[in-house]
């Protein structure tokens, strides 16, 4: 594109950073991102998404949350990509879901849980289906966890006497 002076768009960079994000190719998504600053893209949504993706994926978990949390535009996208950063450190997820500024949607709560059942934390796991439970209009329930309460054999007849 830079040899055929072609300029980014929205659209282009956020392809870009999620396709390096994908493939773990943080220097190849870094100059993605310095390229976002220049051409002023860095606070546009989709942008700024695909940035926080790109370096969760990337294994920078740091530069992920750093970007995240100077975003001013967080949407439920953005929280959901922060939670998936922070899958391997579930204490903190569960932390970072009680600070949120807006309720936890649905695909808050399957991310934590999916996270949970990958790693093995049925405890914490079992402790956020509660949670999830109590924020979620029951009509929804089962359609929205019936893959996350797979992670805890026999729990969901337990906790809710089914």
């Amino acid at each position: 594109m830079q040899l055929s002076s072609v300029k980014p768009n929205r659209v282009s960079l956020s392809s870009a950073l999620l396709a390096c994000g994908r493939l773990g190719a943080r220097r190849g998504g870094g100059c993605f991102h310095c390229l976002a600053i220049k051409t002023r893209f860095e606070h546009d949504v989709l942008v700024a998404n695909a940035v926080v993706d790109m370096y969760a994926k990337c294994g920078s978990l740091e530069l992920a949350s750093l970007m995240f949390d100077h975003f001013d535009g967080k949407d439920v996208v953005n929280m959901y990509e922060a939670i998936l950063g922070r899958a391997g450190k579930l204490q903190e997820a569960e932390e970072f879901i009680k600070q949120m500024p807006m309720e936890p949607e649905a695909s808050i709560w399957v991310s934590l849980l999916r996270a949970c059942r990958i790693h093995g934390d049925l405890d914490l796991g079992e402790k956020n289906c509660r949670q999830a439970h109590q924020h979620i209009p029951h009509p929804c329930w089962n359609i929205l966890f019936s893959s996350p309460m797979s992670m805890l054999p026999n729990q969901g007849e337990q906790m809710w006497g089914e």
